[in-house]
C-alpha cells in the first residue's frame, strides 16, 4: 500500500500583483478561500494607532513568524487617505506536503500559478467597484536619447514610468469577500463590464482606435444580453430571439429594440448613433483613428449604457 505523506501547515505571505484599495472595515479580516485545489487562510494587515498597516497577529490560529518580515517586498501597504488603504500583501496559512526542497516542489509551484489565475479574476471586480485601474497603465521605458555634455556627464531625456492611479473608492469588507469568492468559483466580471474596462485602459494609453472599438462592442453586448434575457422571460422561442437580435443590425438597431421593450436607454438615440456607433464603425471598418474627444465621448456613452442596462452588483 502506498504511503500517504502527512501534510503540514505552513505560514506565508501572498503578494498581490496589484495593490487592493480597501476601507477600514476590511483591514484585519481573516477568511479561508479556495485557490486551485488548496484551501488557504488569508489575513489582511491591521491598522495601528498611527494609521500604519501592520502585521496581523496571527493567521489560521498561528502567530506570524518574525522571519517572514524580510520577505515583505513593499510592506503590507500604505494609507492613501482617511478612508482608503492600499494593501500589497496578505498573510497566508495553508497545508503542504513537507519536503527538503519546498520552493521547487511541483505542489508549491502549482499553487503559485493557481494564485495568479485566482487574482486575475479578483482584480477586474476590484477595479470595477473601486472606479479606477489598479494595474499599471503603460510599459516602463528608459530614456530615448542620451548625449555627452561638456562637463563629461551624460544627459538623458528622462525615464517614463507606467501610470498608477491613486484615489480609488475603497472596497468594503463585503466587496473584498465577494471578489475572493467569485474568484474561487471562477466567476469573472461580466463581459460588457470587462470590455468597458478594456476601453478605459486603451483610452488612458492613448490607443484611441481600440478604445472606441471596445466601447462599441461593450454597448452591443450589453444591449443584446438585456434584450435576450427579457424576451426569454416572455417565453419567446430561442431561435426567434436570436434572429431578432441579429436583425437589429448594430448598436442603433439594438437601442431601438431595447426602447421598444419599454426601456429608457441611459443615452439618447442621437448621441449613440453619432458619437458612439458612427465613430466605432469608422474605427473598426475604415481604420479611422478618432480624436481624443471622440474617444472620451464614446467610452462615456458606452459606460452609461452598460451601467443602465446591466448594473454591476454591489457585492
Amino acid at each position: 500500500m502506498a504511503r500517504v505523506t502527512r501534510r503540514r501547515r505552513f505560514t506565508g505571505i501572498v503578494h498581490f500583483p496589484a495593490a487592493l484599495p480597501v476601507g477600514l472595515d476590511a483591514l484585519g479580516f481573516d477568511e479561508t478561500v479556495k485557490i486551485g485545489v488548496h484551501r488557504v487562510v488569508l489575513a489582511l494587515p491591521q491598522v495601528d494607532q498611527s494609521a500604519a498597516l501592520i502585521t496581523p497577529p496571527q493567521v489560521g490560529g498561528r502567530p506570524f513568524p518574525d522571519v517572514l518580515h524580510n520577505a515583505l517586498l513593499d510592506g503590507w501597504g500604505y494609507r492613501s487617505s482617511a478612508r482608503l488603504y492600499y494593501v500589497n500583501a496578505a498573510a497566508a496559512s495553508l497545508l503542504l506536503a513537507p519536503t527538503d526542497q519546498l520552493a521547487t516542489s511541483d505542489e508549491f509551484q502549482n499553487l503559485g500559478e493557481a494564485f495568479l489565475r485566482w487574482f486575475e479574476i479578483v482584480l477586474p471586480w476590484a477595479e470595477a467597484w473601486s472606479g479606477v485601474p489598479l494595474r499599471q497603465v503603460g510599459q516602463p521605458r528608459g530614456s530615448v536619447l542620451h548625449v555627452a555634455t561638456d562637463n563629461g556627464l551624460i544627459a538623458g531625456t528622462g525615464i517614463h514610468f507606467p501610470r498608477v492611479f491613486i484615489g480609488a473608492k475603497p472596497l468594503t469588507l463585503g466587496q473584498v469577500r465577494a471578489a475572493f469568492r467569485r474568484a474561487e468559483r471562477g466567476e469573472r466580471l461580466p463581459t460588457e463590464h470587462r470590455l468597458i474596462q478594456s476601453a478605459w485602459v486603451a483610452r488612458l494609453e492613448d490607443d484611441l482606435r481600440r478604445a472606441v472599438i471596445d466601447a462599441g462592442t461593450a454597448a452591443e453586448v450589453v444591449l443584446s444580453s438585456a434584450i435576450t434575457e427579457e424576451l426569454r422571460r416572455k417565453r419567446i422561442a430561442p431561435g426567434f430571439v436570436e434572429q431578432t437580435v441579429k436583425d437589429a443590425n448594430g448598436i442603433v438597431g439594438l437601442i431601438d429594440l431595447y426602447a421598444s421593450l419599454g426601456h429608457a436607454p441611459a443615452v439618447s438615440r442621437g448621441k449613440v448613433a453619432d458619437q458612439l456607433a458612427r465613430v466605432r464603425n469608422l474605427a473598426a471598418h475604415s481604420g479611422r483613428v478618432p480624436t481624443a474627444q471622440q474617444a472620451d465621448l464614446a467610452v462615456q456613452h458606452a459606460r452609461d449604457l452598460v451601467r443602465g442596462a446591466r448594473p454591476l452588483p454591489s457585492i
